[in-house]
């Protein structure tokens, strides 16, 4: 019995298979959420318009909490304990402050942002949702913080607490025959919950003094990061300004493309978590981290892989059926998005930002950018909105082979140190030609 338990120990509370169990469940509420509303009485304006609240709050903000806290990860294990417990404080500091400056210019200019990012349509819930943003922002600190003090049981019990708390907060007003006002309102106070135990916990463990000095180091060494990061998901805020330009603003326009551009929540969750959890194992010792990353992104492509080809085998029979046939047009994004998978499951960029390389990783960024905007603008009056999507494959394609090319060149690191080739190569050739197949005449 105690060598089960040891097992079980072993195999899931680590910090990889913690992290990667809380994206995953941070994703899956997202997508259990948006199958909850698309069955919901709610048309597919209202939808639109929850969509255009989360597009605009994930424009103003996925920068700086990725950069910043890629920064905190890949920084952490440098300091002495002392000092780490002082970057606790002033990491809460540091996001607080962002928030509420994020909050200030959504309170103070609501009618620019509009015009900005939904071409004068204003959404509903606009003033209650700037709530829910102020207050959830920090919280993102929680798991990372988990994450850096080897705290893997408290990963799990706060993933399921934002899991049940979302689906909860979502669904119960409408469940009652509220208004939607209602479901943000209770997005809004989860996050005010959350938010109250980070404060508690940074009371707790952190030792409460400024520190200007270390500030300055961890803006300094996170400034590209956030960079790229403003450059990677520019691409994804691009997307959904191209739709609302091309298409007036229209809320059920950016409702089908939205919900058919979601990659895998799977994917997501656990090639982020896997990627966040190496990075401080890169910082440690480069070569044992490579070999991880080899063997243990393998094991990513043996469940990822399979999965999205049955998924794009298959969509058209199960996505009506979840999303309903109202979204049946979403099909072919969703497909164009599931093949990101093959560029996903390469992880040069971790490599770079573990050796704090980050500077070229910042002008392949730009590259990608301006091949995404050229691609989508050209594609978008050729293919509508399967031109943005595809579009959006293609840039992160090129992103990665670039990323690869300078990882050799720069730092001798060739591809077949951190990625098994021809497992990768096998699963991308039957997906790829399995999605082309599949959607051939939508580019005739």
């Amino acid at each position: 019995m105690n060598r089960r338990i040891q097992r079980f120990k072993t195999f899931f509370l680590t910090n990889a298979k913690a992290f990667q169990a809380f994206q995953l469940l941070r994703q899956g509420a997202v997508i259990l959420g948006a199958i909850f509303l698309a069955h919901a009485n709610l048309s597919k304006e209202v939808i639109g318009n929850f969509e255009q609240l989360l597009y605009i709050g994930y424009s103003l903000t996925f920068f700086w909490v990725s950069g910043f806290m890629q920064g905190l990860l890949s920084s952490y294990a440098d300091y002495e304990e002392g000092n780490k417990r002082v970057f606790l404080f002033n990491a809460y500091l540091l996001y607080s402050g962002i928030s509420l400056l994020v909050l200030a210019v959504l309170l103070v200019f609501p009618s620019s942002i509009f015009s900005l990012f939904t071409k004068g349509q204003s959404p509903n819930f606009y003033f209650i949702f700037t709530l829910y943003l102020f207050f959830n922002l920090p919280t993102y600190l929680l798991e990372n913080f988990f994450l850096i003090r080897d705290q893997a049981g408290k990963i799990y019990l706060f993933g399921f607490f934002s899991f049940f708390s979302y689906l909860l907060a979502l669904m119960l007003p409408i469940w009652m025959g509220w208004s939607f006002f209602y479901s943000i309102l209770g997005l809004a106070i989860t996050a005010l919950i959350k938010h109250i135990y980070l404060i508690y916990f940074v009371i707790k463990n952190a030792v409460l003094r400024l520190d200007i000095s270390l500030l300055k180091s961890w803006i300094f060494l996170s400034s590209p990061l956030i960079i790229y990061a403003f450059l990677g998901g520019l691409m994804q805020t691009f997307d959904g300004w191209i739709i609302n330009y091309w298409y007036d603003g229209n809320p059920a326009k950016f409702a089908i493309f939205r919900y058919g551009a979601k990659e895998l929540p799977l994917v997501i969750a656990m090639t982020a978590a896997f990627s966040s959890a190496m990075l401080p194992e890169i910082r440690k010792d480069l070569e044992p981290a490579l070999i991880a990353i080899k063997g243990k992104s393998l094991q990513l492509f043996h469940i990822l892989f399979p999965l999205s080809i049955i998924l794009i085998a298959f969509s058209n029979q199960w996505f009506p059926l979840v999303f309903t046939k109202a979204f049946s047009e979403s099909i072919v994004i969703f497909d164009t998005y599931l093949i990101i998978i093959t560029s996903r499951l390469i992880f040069s960029r971790t490599v770079l930002v573990g050796l704090q390389d980050n500077r070229m990783v910042l002008f392949i960024s730009i590259a990608e950018l301006i091949l995404n905007i050229g691609l989508s603008i050209w594609l978008i009056n050729l293919y509508g909105l399967l031109g943005v999507a595809f579009a959006t494959f293609l840039a992160f394609s090129v992103e990665k082979i670039l990323l690869c090319l300078y990882l050799w060149k720069r730092h001798g690191i060739g591809l077949n140190t951190y990625l098994n080739i021809p497992w990768w190569l096998a699963y991308s050739t039957v997906l790829l030609m399995l999605y082309f197949g599949k959607n051939l005449e939508y580019f005739s």
